[in-house]
């Protein structure tokens, strides 16, 4: 181990009890002192078991074996088991996945003094360090405000820094931005940044999105299936996925959540040994060195097709406070067989108009008209769930909706089957629905609502909480109901999950649709809110918008 290690894990297992597999299986390595550490892993794989072991009163129950070290500035070496609870608390902060459930208080300042009054800090002190963190994460304009009444990703901050308060060595983060759009996102990662380069905290930090912090990691922690594949900084990863795809004939599962340059350069590179590039500057960098220059690709010609309106929105308004428009005069069609995905910030009213279309809500003014029966999958799955396992949970679809009674049990039983089949969710059958983890409660809910065999599917950020795989799983699944004449309308802050699979994409501002387009023109034709590889291949390769596009193009293309 380096001499400049924090933290310590030697020989490391543990089982949770009734398991069958060790959820963790004899993992070594450090972490080094003021290192930004990102564990990196397909769902499942034991990233948040790891990550809970790394402080005292987060180590679940269960049977372990290793150890566990924490080392301080000055050398002493402390098992994390053995920390006293005060030390603990001061040294390691945690930031779990459910921000809303770690919220204790009513007002932000009292969230961010709440932590240091349980440490005994006396009041002029405690006073200090919250302005001081308040200024320094930027939150002084919400600091008087109630928990209430601000957004997810300013809730996000305010957690983050009833943490920060104490001063902690290190910070433990359990994919912090999962649920954040995507400006949300960057605007925390940078605090984060902040927070490692400027105060020297080490940061570990788990995340499905990769794209979105690799470019902040020194070192990745590659996981599968409980086991350390390798830790190495991100930009040398060519080589590890190289040899693991000729291992094994398949690319590692974080494949498809990795930054969009990086997946390109190893798609097309020659020498996967060389840097690999993690962001859009340095993909457009290795692009122009590297890339081809001359292309003889011509533009497919989309076929004309009469389309059928399945949904059209007219001039619908709404309002939850009087004089404060939410939807503005919006228009909106949606036809046939396409997949829409309607996208936008926080608060521009992509959810109410999804409750609109649903029929939840009621317009002020305007119309709603919809061929066939609508079902809506809402942003909190668990919403849905009244029953007490999985397997129930769907069974009873065919009493509520009344679609079972003429139905045999050997037929209900059946569907229900193949449903647990589609959503890979056999092994959950009798897990109790708040038992499930945040991406398979999703698709339990999703399992639910089409059970009720709608013609049209209102989607609210269906992808959240899924790491690549199951998104491709999803993607399957809803091409699937497209091919069999279902109307797919999806609000996400996912473009590249949109540029990949939706028909048609939708931009959302302040309450009204700014433009609706067939995806290849809508990104294509928009300068920032578009796709990775939209804006790291402009200029360099045609009409791209996803990797497969840019992949297709530099190997087809002619080189210098």
């Amino acid at each position: 181990m380096k001499e400049d290690s924090i933290l310590e894990f030697h020989q490391v297992s543990f089982r949770y009890p009734g398991a069958e597999k060790d959820a963790l299986c004899d993992l070594s390595f450090s972490v080094r002192r003021s290192e930004f550490l990102v564990v990196a892993g397909e769902s499942g794989c034991g990233k948040s078991t790891l990550l809970s072991h790394m402080k005292k009163n987060h180590i679940p129950f269960g049977k372990g074996s290793g150890s566990m070290t924490y080392i301080s500035g000055w050398g002493d070496r402390i098992e994390i088991e053995e920390m006293e609870d005060l030390e603990s608390v001061s040294k390691i902060g945690f930031v779990g996945q459910d921000t809303d459930g770690q919220v204790v208080s009513d007002k932000v300042w009292h969230e961010l003094s709440f932590g240091l009054e349980n440490l005994g800090t006396p009041n002029d002190v405690m006073r200090r360090r919250t302005a001081e963190i308040a200024e320094f994460l930027g939150i002084k304009e919400i600091y008087e405000k109630n928990v209430s009444e601000i957004s997810g990703g300013e809730r996000q901050l305010v957690v983050l820094a009833s943490v920060m308060a104490m001063n902690p060595e290190i910070l433990i983060l359990d994919e912090p931005i999962n649920q954040l759009s995507p400006r949300a996102a960057r605007e925390f990662m940078n605090v984060l940044r902040q927070i490692n380069r400027e105060l020297s905290t080490t940061i570990i930090l788990s995340e499905q999105r990769l794209s979105s912090v690799f470019p902040y990691a020194d070192r990745v922690l590659v996981m599968e299936a409980g086991r350390m594949i390798d830790i190495l900084p991100p930009s040398q990863l060519g080589g590890l996925f190289e040899t693991y795809k000729k291992e094994h004939g398949k690319n590692l599962a974080i494949f498809g959540a990795i930054p969009a340059a990086s997946r390109i350069f190893l798609e097309t590179a020659k020498n996967k040994e060389e840097g690999m590039p993690v962001s859009v500057r340095e993909g457009r960098s290795w692009l122009q060195k590297e890339g081809p220059r001359i292309f003889a690709q011509q533009k497919k010609q989309e076929e004309v097709k009469k389309e059928r309106l399945a949904l059209e929105a007219r001039e619908l308004s709404f309002s939850y406070e009087k004089d404060v428009k939410v939807l503005k005069k919006l228009n909106l069609k949606v036809y046939e067989k396409s997949f829409l995905a309607i996208m936008g910030g926080n608060g521009s009213g992509k959810t109410t108009l999804l409750k609109c279309l649903a029929g939840i809500l009621k317009p002020k003014v305007g119309k709603v008209k919809a061929v066939g029966n609508v079902a809506y999958l809402p942003q909190n799955p668990r919403s849905l769930f009244t029953e007490i396992n999985a397997e129930e949970e769907l069974a009873e679809v065919f009493v509520s909706y009344g679609t079972g009674e003429s139905l045999k049990q050997e037929e209900i039983i059946k569907r229900v089957n193949q449903m647990l089949s589609d959503l890979e969710l056999e092994d959950c059958r009798k897990q109790h629905p708040y038992d499930l983890s945040g991406g398979q409660a999703q698709r339990l809910a999703l399992g639910k609502i089409l059970l009720t065999d709608p013609n049209i599917l209102l989607l609210d950020e269906p992808t959240k909480g899924l790491d690549a795989a199951r998104k491709k799983t999803l993607a399957e699944l809803l091409g699937r109901l497209q091919a069999q004449g279902k109307t797919i309308v999806m609000v996400s802050h996912d473009m590249e999950f949109a540029a990949e699979y939706a028909s048609h994409c939708a931009f959302m501002f302040q309450g009204d649709i700014v433009t609706a387009a067939k995806k290849r023109s809508f990104f294509l034709e928009n300068l920032f809110f578009t796709t990775e590889t939209a804006i790291m291949t402009k200029g360099i390769l045609p009409d791209c918008i996803t990797v497969e596009d840019a992949v297709s193009a530099i190997l087809g293309g002619a080189y210098e």
